[in-house]
């Protein structure tokens, strides 16, 4: 009997389903999942597709730190020596040029996750901004339409001038990477370690939020 879950959210779990297939750079046909299956099923569809290509047992985590070493040190014009995981990313990339330089190393890594965010508390005032106006759209809409038409446009404004650091050390980005991003930073996209694959899976679920890490089961139904 499936193991049961309460009070998850559906789009969560298709949210994290969806960050798996692109992650690993895999897809599935229409059928191969239905309201009946289970994680073990998940996994064993992500193997199944990755066994077509080459296996090795290099590690993906070790991997994606030295392609980002090499990004920053060539955009910073640094020794790679001076890189380590624990690195602050505060030491280098200092807020005065801190945009210009991220975006080279972004493209230079072929990195799609974005190293920076908004202030919090910016980030929070639009929010509440745009679920007020919509709230507020029942009752005089007119008004609304035009305040969070104001809202969005700000929000994309200030989207493009962000400058806060998401991540603390390089060790955290690497981590991220190597995790939603896994065919991207292998050394050679079309060989995999098929060790890695269910820690992976596992803990894409557990970062995404969608169940308790102790629910993890193989026979844990996937749509309830």
């Amino acid at each position: 009997m499936s193991y049961q879950y309460k009070n998850i959210d559906p789009a969560q779990m298709e949210d994290c389903i969806q960050a798996v297939l692109i992650s690993f750079n895999i897809e599935l046909e229409k059928d191969e999942l239905n309201e009946n299956s289970t994680l073990g099923e998940l996994y064993t569809l992500v193997e199944e597709k990755l066994a077509t290509r080459k296996i090795d047992d290099t590690c993906t985590t070790q991997q994606t730190f030295y392609k980002l070493r090499h990004s920053i040190a060539h955009t910073l014009g640094i020794s790679e020596k001076e890189i380590t995981p624990a690195t602050s990313l505060e030491r280098l990339f200092p807020r005065y040029n801190r945009r210009q330089q991220i975006a080279m190393v972004e493209k230079d890594a072929g990195i799609r996750k974005k190293f920076l965010k908004m202030k919090n508390w910016v980030a929070v005032a639009l929010g509440v901004g745009i679920l007020a106006s919509i709230i507020l759209a029942f009752f005089f809409w007119k008004e609304a339409l035009m305040t969070l038409g104001v809202l969005v446009a700000a929000f994309l404004v200030l989207s493009k001038f962000r400058n806060e650091l998401r991540y603390k050390s390089l060790g955290e980005v690497v981590a991220d990477l190597a995790l939603f991003d896994y065919t991207a930073f292998r050394r050679d996209p079309d060989i995999f370690n098929l060790t890695e694959i269910r820690k992976s899976i596992n803990e894409i679920f557990i970062r995404k939020e969608a169940v308790k890490p102790e629910w993890l089961k193989p026979d844990l139904k996937l749509f309830q």
